[in-house]
């Protein structure tokens, strides 16, 4: 989750050259990614470092390889081209496969990978952990199809100061060897972010919505101070994500004169709010009603609304 934990002091040096990175995970070379689209894509934000995230992206969840597949599919045919995958869910060949018979060129397409490493707390093992981590990610994509990713990320922070920043040592040697354009992270707290103190993650993201209690207007300064897009994960609750019926009945009150659904109207909530999500749905419904967020507009009335609601109590 996005709980912000003290983090240990850094009792390492965390100087590495890149050259001892490749000792740790020797790679291959890695192609040349073509630059995203934008004018294949609805709508993106433009990172700190020119590229763009896309608003909608579609997390693939842990189960088999066959699903996967079925389900990244599904997904391209209700619109997304941004997809999240991780490793430890054990099906990116199937989700990589989907992509490749689907027939999209890789250029209309946004791939984020994460990668867990977050139980070493030493630079040197972290490091070595995160660089095995994301060459096993990037190998299991290659057997389905999928020649690298556009972004790397951290899944969690590593519990010390000195392991965050060999987590964030390899993820900068990845993308100096080719196999990414970006990096970012996810679940880091402030104190996270501020110990990367080289370079800043492009995306952070968190459990953002209007069903998880945050000082929201307080979590989007933070980040734009330090130059962070934020991404919101289960938009709409989940199991680890909980989401009011009070809260969702309100939501659809506010979208029914416009035909609108609750869900809907959270998310775009969260487009508006200007931060990023990434949902995942196995009802070809849902996903077409999540991509066609894009499409509407609440009022600032209705922002500011539903700004009050993310504070109010709720009954289930």
């Amino acid at each position: 989750g996005c709980a912000r934990r003290k983090i240990m002091p850094d009792r390492t040096n965390p100087s590495i050259s890149r050259a001892a990175l490749l000792r740790i995970a020797p790679l291959t070379t890695f192609p040349a990614l073509p630059s995203f689209a934008s004018t294949s894509h609805k709508a993106g934000v433009l990172l700190r470092d020119g590229s763009l995230l896309p608003l909608a992206s579609f997390g693939v969840q842990i189960y088999d390889d066959r699903t996967a597949e079925a389900l990244t599919l599904q997904a391209l045919k209700a619109g997304f081209t941004s997809f999240f995958t991780s490793a430890d869910a054990g099906n990116q060949r199937g989700f990589a496969r989907a992509l490749a018979q689907s027939g999209v060129q890789r250029s209309n397409l946004f791939v984020a990978a994460s990668v867990l490493s977050d139980d070493v707390e030493s630079f040197t093992g972290a490091r070595s952990r995160t660089a095995r981590a994301c060459v096993e990610s990037l190998r299991n994509l290659e057997r389905g199809g999928l020649s690298g990713v556009d972004m790397l990320m951290l899944e969690r922070p590593a519990r010390t100061r000195a392991g965050i920043a060999g987590q964030w040592s390899a993820l900068r040697g990845m993308r100096d060897a080719g196999a990414c354009q970006s990096l970012g992270v996810c679940n880091f707290g402030l104190d996270e972010l501020d110990a990367l103190v080289e370079e800043s993650p492009l995306v952070n993201q968190l459990p953002f919505s209007l069903g998880v209690r945050m000082p929201h207007a307080a979590v989007l300064k933070a980040h734009a101070r330090r130059g962070v897009q934020l991404q919101a994960w289960g938009p709409l609750g989940g199991p680890d994500n909980y989401f009011p019926k009070s809260l969702l009945a309100e939501c659809a009150a506010i979208g029914r004169p416009s035909g609108w659904s609750g869900q809907q109207v959270a998310l775009r909530w969260i487009l508006q709010s200007g931060v990023a999500f990434c949902v995942h749905s196995g009802n070809p419904r849902h996903l077409r009603d999540d991509i066609a967020v894009l499409d509407f507009e609440l009022s600032e009335e209705a922002m500011h609304t539903l700004s009050a609601l993310a504070t109010k109590p709720w009954s289930a």
